[in-house]
């Protein structure tokens, strides 16, 4: 029997159109990991619902700061992506995925079609950022950030891994945002752990390749099969 999850995009959607209007851990994401795993997570979003999402082009720049770090970034309209490197430059300090519903869109329109596939990007961002190699673990992060979001009325704090994750929603925005604990000025003594994962460290070296992938909202069955399912919400 399948296990329905839902994609946070949706949520973003019912709000919208009803509106009323996870110490330091011993190792963070290195880029070069998150861009494989991005790359694999829009590999099991297109081959589980048989979509054509493409990878998004992530520019690299270094600090002008002389401090070894670096920045990964791409802007749009709708999705948005930031990443900023340790000073060594591979291991994430933060990582801002910030989604945006456009005006007026409506159910059914070439907008809301773009809304939802820069929503499946969004999630196989935020997936990236979990050190699991095994894809059906880094779901479990997405659906903890869904299920909390829901119950939390768009906000959401947990600890994942190496990192302070922070989950808002404003409006038609929403901010998913990775910060090293050790960069954290204020841990929240009520955040929900329920999203922690055994980080699998790793020591790979920078890379200077951009990488991108989409993302997309999946049922797992026992078997393993998946089964990626968007709820449209209500449209007006």
């Amino acid at each position: 029997m399948f296990k329905k999850l839902y994609v946070l995009f949706t949520i973003c959607l019912m709000i919208i159109f009803a509106m009323p209007a996870c110490a330091d851990a011993a190792v963070g994401q290195s880029y070069h990991i998150f861009e494989s795993s991005y790359a694999d997570n829009l590999i099991f979003i297109n081959e589980n619902d048989n979509h054509l999402l493409i990878p998004k082009e992530i520019t690299k720049r270094k600090s002008t700061m002389k401090d070894g770090k670096y920045y990964y970034e791409f802007s749009g309209d709708i999705l948005s992506l930031s990443i900023c490197t340790g000073s060594q430059g591979d291991t994430i300090e933060t990582c801002e995925i910030t989604l945006v519903a456009p005006d007026g869109m409506e159910y059914g329109t070439a907008v809301y079609n773009e809304f939802s596939n820069m929503g499946f990007q969004s999630y196989a961002l935020l997936m990236a950022m979990h050190t699991s190699s095994d894809v059906y673990q880094r779901y479990q992060l997405v659906e903890a950030v869904v299920q909390g979001m829901a119950a939390g009325d768009g906000y959401f704090v947990c600890q994942t891994g190496a990192y302070n994750l922070t989950c808002i929603r404003n409006e038609d925005t929403v901010s998913l945002s990775f910060a090293s604990k050790g960069l954290n000025l204020a841990d929240d003594p009520n955040a929900d752990t329920s999203a922690d994962e055994s980080a699998e460290p790793d020591s790979s070296a920078d890379t200077d390749e951009t990488d991108d992938t989409t993302q997309d909202d999946a049922s797992a069955s026992e078997d393993g099969d998946v089964t990626i399912t968007v709820d449209s919400g209500s449209g007006n």
